[in-house]
Parts: C-alpha cells; sequence; structure tokens
C-alpha cells in the first residue's frame, strides 16, 4: 500500500524528488482522467433534447449572425486573401476550442471537488481530464469542418488545398495548449471565488473580439495593437491559415506564444 506524507516544508525546495513524483503521479493518472473525461462527456449531454448537436450548435450560430449582419449591410469587411463565409467559419470553431480548453480544467476539478476530500488520488488525474474533454469536442465538431473545408475547396478559388493542411492539427493542438494554460493558471483562484468561474464566459466574450474571429486583423489603428499583442490572435491566424492553404502571417509569434 502506498503511504503519503503530508508536512510543511515547500514541495520545491526539494525540486529532483518534487519532478519524478509528479512524474509517477501523471502516469498513474491516465486511467483515471480517461474516466473523468468519459463522465463529464456524458454529463455534459444527458437530458439534452438535441443531445451532440450543441457540440456544433454555438460556432453555427456564431457563424450565421455575423454573415447575417455583414449581408445587411451592418459592417463591411474586405476579402483580399479569405473569402468572409471560411473565415468566419473556421474563425468561429476555432475560438468555440480555444474557449473550452480554458473552461475545462476548472469544470472538471469543480464538478470532481468532492472526491478531493475523500480519496487520495493523482490530482492531476482531474487537469488531464479538462485537457481530454476539449480534444472529444473538437473530434466533434470535425464532423462539420471536415465537409465545410471540402465545400469551400470546391467553391472558392481562393482557398487551395495544400499540404499544409498537414501541419493544421499541430496548431489546433497549440492553440488547446495555450487556451489550457490559461485554464489550470485561473483553476486555484476560481475554486477559491465563484466570481472567476462566473467572470470567465465575461471574458472570454470581450476576449473573441479582439481577436480575429469574425473580423480580420486592422492594420491602423489603437484596436490594432491590442489584437496584434493578443496572445490567442497568433495561434487562431495560424491554425486558420494552415487549414485554408495560405502563407502564414505570424508563424514566429505563435511558436513563442506556444
Amino acid at each position: 500500500m502506498q503511504k503519503r506524507i503530508y508536512t510543511p516544508e515547500p514541495a520545491l525546495k526539494r525540486p529532483r524528488q518534487f519532478f519524478k513524483e509528479m512524474r509517477e503521479d501523471i502516469a498513474n493518472s491516465l486511467g483515471l482522467a480517461y474516466q473523468l473525461a468519459l463522465r463529464d462527456f456524458k454529463a455534459l449531454y444527458r437530458q439534452s433534447a438535441l443531445g451532440y448537436f450543441w457540440a456544433f450548435l454555438p460556432p453555427i450560430v456564431t457563424s450565421g449572425l455575423f454573415l447575417f449582419l455583414r449581408s445587411g449591410k451592418a459592417f463591411s469587411t474586405t476579402e483580399d486573401t479569405i473569402p468572409y463565409v471560411p473565415f468566419v467559419f473556421i474563425g468561429t470553431i476555432l475560438w468555440q476550442t480555444f474557449a473550452d480548453a480554458v473552461q475545462g480544467p476548472m469544470k472538471t476539478v469543480r464538478t470532481s471537488s468532492q472526491m478531493i476530500t475523500k480519496i487520495n488520488f493523482p490530482h492531476e488525474a482531474m487537469l488531464i481530464a479538462g485537457a481530454g474533454l476539449s480534444i472529444i469536442n473538437f473530434f466533434i465538431r470535425l464532423a462539420i469542418l471536415v465537409p465545410a473545408l471540402i465545400y469551400f475547396y470546391i467553391h472558392y478559388p481562393q482557398v487551395e488545398l495544400s499540404a499544409t493542411l498537414i501541419l493544421f492539427p499541430f496548431s489546433v493542438l497549440g492553440l488547446m495548449v495555450v487556451g489550457y494554460s490559461f485554464g489550470v493558471i485561473l483553476t486555484p483562484i476560481g475554486m477559491l471565488f465563484k466570481d472567476v468561474q462566473n467572470g470567465i464566459t465575461l471574458a472570454l466574450t470581450f476576449w473573441m473580439f479582439i481577436t480575429p474571429v469574425v473580423f480580420p486583423l486592422a492594420k491602423k489603428s489603437y484596436a490594432a495593437i491590442l489584437i496584434q499583442v493578443n496572445p490567442v490572435t497568433p495561434m487562431l491566424l495560424s491554425a486558420r491559415e494552415l487549414a485554408l492553404g495560405l502563407p502564414l502571417s505570424m508563424p514566429i509569434q505563435a511558436l513563442v506564444v506556444v
């Protein structure tokens, strides 16, 4: 039977031992993380008439809303490189993937909070489960993203099927890593104050509008500076450009952020 001794001594006082135990905990927590992710995934769509369609609904509704507003001349955009339809559709799917990654760790830890005080288990399992849930949701969204990409390749001459598409999954993984990192940082604070969890939705709404999700990257304005220093901007731009066979506009910035 494994014995665990808790002392007031800081764990990082012995970094080699700390990282050794962390590696062991991560290895031992993979099975439990899978079960937790599966549990949260089933609970997410339980007692829902639309079921898994809720994974598709946010990006579809957001894309449809901005396409409607643009067709009604509520705003205008240029189409020098990317037609607006694939621009906004892929952008909203990528943003929803990022938003899921930000919220995933806190949701999983909160739903498993009762286990922490009752069961001795590697707590890394909860964080890994949060990442796993985000990955599962993205694979569900591929069911509409792949047919949409095929449609774009056929109907839009500006959009070309390129070998860069092979790198698209890695760019999405990088986007998830960035979102997940923010989520892990916020989780301990969110467990102490519910305001953090409630404020994440509001913050993500504001964050979306300073990221080139539904609007192209502005060239010269005060908002352009805010958008360019936004760490999500190069990640989302790179993923969308790889999917559409376009040259990367911020590859170095994307690597630095990851």
